[in-house]
């Protein structure tokens, strides 16, 4: 299986172009314009939600500093299809968040931010949790405001639900 790099940024005319994934913000203070996700028609999508509201319209909850929290986590899964909620959180927010989600079976992005690609046993991910992706270059490594990801499993954004 090959890998997939996946890109977001609160400005997304930073991203290339040709990025072939991307992850748009829904909502929040940085949510992206529908003629910024048009801006991006060849590239398939996982839409972010920033502040837990939007489950069915989003791939993505965001659990960071000053988005959404780990207590958000559960209500937002069970408004998911079984298995396919997918939490994006950094390490620090890692341990609360699969505290939250223990009930229900989802996918994981975890934030390194220094670009390492630890995996799921590095991670103790447990068997319910599915560790597809990780933000492995953030806007410091990569010297503009934009975070680069890389996808682990190729089937993962058409089974949370993101536009192919």
């Amino acid at each position: 299986m090959s890998s997939w790099l996946m890109w977001d940024s609160v400005t997304p005319l930073v991203i290339p172009a040709a990025a072939r994934v991307v992850m748009p913000y829904r909502n929040g203070l940085y949510a992206w314009p529908p003629a910024m996700v048009s801006y991006f028609r060849d590239a398939a999508k996982a839409f972010i939600d920033v502040n837990g509201t939007d489950p069915e319209g989003c791939a993505v909850l965001d659990v960071e500093t000053g988005d959404a929290t780990p207590g958000q986590v559960p209500g937002w899964l069970g408004r998911k299809p079984p298995g396919s909620g997918c939490v994006y959180c950094n390490r620090s927010t890692l341990p609360a968040v699969l505290d939250a989600g223990r009930e229900h079976q989802f996918y994981i992005g975890i934030a390194t931010l220094d670009g390492t690609i630890p995996d799921a046993a590095q991670l103790g991910l447990a068997a319910s949790v599915t560790h597809a992706f990780t933000q492995a270059w953030g806007a410091a490594q990569l010297g503009f405001n934009a975070d680069l990801s890389v996808i682990h499993d190729a089937g993962w954004l058409t089974r949370i639900g993101g536009t192919p």
